[in-house]
């Protein structure tokens, strides 16, 4: 996978969204597969992944007693 700027004119895919896509997710060998997203889009969708997948902190496990099993 691979994120390229989009030089074309094409509507972005995020239903709802009505601007003009600024970037392309390249899937596979087929243009037809490309994800388009405009700037909006790509960046409420970074941040909804950085909720997801962004570790915590390690204090924050202890201070709940995730690694020794007792809370402080």
């Amino acid at each position: 996978m691979e994120i390229v700027n989009q030089p074309n004119k094409i509507k972005c895919d995020i239903s709802g969204c009505k601007n003009m896509a600024s970037f392309s997710l390249i899937c596979t060998d087929s243009k037809k597969h490309n994800l388009n997203f405009c700037t909006n889009c790509i960046a409420e969708i970074n941040k909804q992944f950085n909720k997801v997948l962004t570790p915590k902190s390690i204090k924050n496990i202890y201070q709940k007693g995730g690694l020794n099993g007792k809370a402080k």
